[in-house]
């Protein structure tokens, strides 16, 4: 689905769509690297990574809400 998005002009083409992809690029990591970016973080910052990813994960889930209800309005 990614790739299909990174085709998208519309996207692509502007700064804030670059950015989106991006952004899903860096988040679409599978189970295996998820394990070695968790065992990459030094001992000192695992707690203030956890914080930025559960808020991250926040912002992420509101833009997925706000995508769903505006799917059911058109």
């Amino acid at each position: 689905m990614l790739a299909s998005l990174r085709k998208d002009p519309s996207l692509r083409l502007t700064m804030q769509g670059r950015f989106l992809l991006q952004s899903l690029g860096v988040l679409s990591i599978g189970q295996h690297r998820l394990k070695q970016f968790a065992y990459s973080v030094p001992d000192r910052w695992v707690s203030a990574v956890a914080v930025l990813a559960r808020d991250s994960a926040v912002v992420w889930r509101k833009l997925a809400e706000e995508l769903e209800a505006r799917s059911r309005a058109v």
